[in-house]
This record gives C-alpha cells, structure tokens and sequence, in this order.
C-alpha cells in the first residue's frame, strides 16, 4: 500500500514524504493521536520507504524483500517495541539492546528503523534509557514514537523529537476504509480500529434499551414513573457495558 493510498492525514504524510524525499527526514518522531486511526500502520509505511530497495525513499514499493519483511515483522533492522506497563524492566532491557545495535550498520537495509507503541506507557527508567537514543542518533536511524496524547512524554523527549498529531477521520473516510454499516461509521468516531472492533448487531441490541429508556424519559408524566426506574435500573446493572 503505497503512501498515495493511505487513508486520512494527508496534510502530515504529505509533509513526511516531502522530507523524505528531499533527505532530511527527523530522526525522532511523535505520531499522537487516537488510537486506531493509523498511526502505526504509517510508521510501518516510512520504514519501508526508508529501505526499499525500488522506490524509497519517495514510497514504497511493497513487493521487494525489503518491504516484504518489514510487512511481516521480520526485517532485522525495523523493530516494533510494544510498552505493556507491568514489563518496565523487559523494555528498559529491549531499548538498550536497540540502543547496542546503533554502533553498527544496518545488518540488510539502508537505515535503522525503531517504532515503540505506545511510547506513553513507558516508565521513566526506560524512557531515560530512549532518551540517550535520540540524544546524537546516527545518520541511518530513526525513532518514531507513537502515543494517544505526546504530553504524557517527557519533556526532555518531545525537546529531541518532532511532533505530529493525527486527527480521527471524517466519515468519508471511514466509508473508504471498507466499513459500510452506517450506524458503526458513526460510532466509530473517526477510529478505523474501533470501527472494525465494534459489531453491528450487538451495538443495535445494546443501544436499543437505551433509546427505550430515553423515550420514556421524553414522554414521562407521574403515572410513568415506575415505568422509568424499571428501564434505568435495568440499563445501570451492567455499569462498565453501560
């Protein structure tokens, strides 16, 4: 899937395929925004451009051996860090590792290439250990930072890092990803992820007490009352689903 083809932002992959282009592309990175709406499926886009050996780093060719591991998570030299918060100390390990791996060239592409997601959930023991990776990054490296919201980072981070905020798509969008349910469009809130999570026949049948209890509500009169705490109580039972 070429840079043309991906859905939403265009104004930021736009921008980051001129610097690409032009070779001057950041070598820190924040993508912030919802969850869900492609952050990290673009991330995995610029890394490909950065070693595909046909038409990066302009685009991405998505055929050649490069981009073909990359797609599948086993290209040497682009790593995804996953931050769970009960593991500090296994990603605190994983950074130096990554950190190790900057004093010598890429081992089968052009450039280096480290997402973590979401960066956010780091603690500060591994986000110092991050930080001495953007501190003097080498010319084939680049970091790229994905998290809901990039003040939840520290500061001495976001000082070394570029940033770009995501916006949820518009509903156009959300149809062009293939979702055609038009009530999941509208309760997507412009997150593909969620879009795709979510499913049309429980969100009906979840949504249809609701809007039984609110039409009570609307036409409510004293004799009705009863007929209101019955509904409310039957809708608060289950408070988290609520």
């Amino acid at each position: 899937m070429p840079f043309d083809q991906f859905i939403g932002n265009r104004r930021i992959v736009d921008r980051l395929r001129t610097k690409l282009t032009e070779g001057r592309f950041p070598h820190g990175l924040i993508f912030s925004g919802p969850d869900g709406i492609g952050k990290r499926a673009f991330a995995i886009m610029v890394a490909k451009a950065l070693n595909c050996s046909s038409l990066g780093p302009a685009d991405f060719c998505d055929q050649c051996a490069q981009c073909h591991k990359i797609a599948n998570g086993t290209h040497p030299d682009v790593q995804v860090i996953t931050v769970e918060e009960d593991a500090s100390e296994n990603k605190i390990a994983q950074i130096r590792e990554s950190l190790r791996a900057l004093d010598f060239k890429p081992l089968e592409g052009k450039n280096r290439v480290f997402i973590v997601d979401p960066a956010n959930a780091m603690k500060d023991a591994p986000a110092n250990a991050l930080l001495k990776g953007l501190e003097e990054p080498p010319e084939d490296s680049f970091w790229i930072l994905l998290t809901v919201n990039a003040q939840e980072l520290l500061i001495t981070i976001r000082s070394r890092c570029q940033v770009y905020h995501f916006a949820p798509l518009n509903r156009d969008e959300i149809r062009a990803c293939g979702v055609t349910d038009e009530l999941i469009v509208r309760w997507s809130g412009g997150s593909v992820g969620r879009a795709r999570s979510l499913d049309a026949d429980s969100l009906r049948a979840q949504r249809e007490p609701v809007l039984e209890f609110l039409e009570t509500a609307a036409a409510a009169d004293p004799t009705r009352f009863r007929d209101m705490l019955a509904r409310s109580a039957e809708i608060g039972r289950p408070k988290n689903e609520f």
